[in-house]
Formats: C-alpha cells, structure tokens, sequence
C-alpha cells in the first residue's frame, strides 16, 4: 500500500486532487499540522470525503 505525506499543506485544490487520487488507488494520505486550511473543507473535495476515512 502506498502512503502520501503532506507536510503543512497550504493550497487547498492540490490537497484536493491528492484525496481523490488516494480514494480512487487506495493508498493513504496523511496531512501534517499545520495545516494551510480548515479540513476537511468543501473547497478541497467534497466529493472524496464521503469515501475518505478522517482521524485526528
């Protein structure tokens, strides 16, 4: 399985294709704090939250 790491990421759309990507292959995607926006955020995608398992 793959894992993405993003560190303090600060431009919203990029996070948002990544948690796309992450749904659509399967891997993981960790954000590390601090964060650049407020998550999980309509602007970033929506549409992959629903798929998405978000833990603090």
């Amino acid at each position: 399985m793959f894992r993405v790491v993003f560190y303090s990421p600060r431009i919203a759309p990029n996070t948002g294709n990544a948690i796309r990507m992450v749904a659509a292959t399967g891997a993981e995607l960790h954000l590390v704090e601090p964060l650049g926006s407020t998550y999980p955020s309509p602007s970033c995608a929506a549409p992959a939250w629903t798929i998405t398992t978000w833990r603090r």
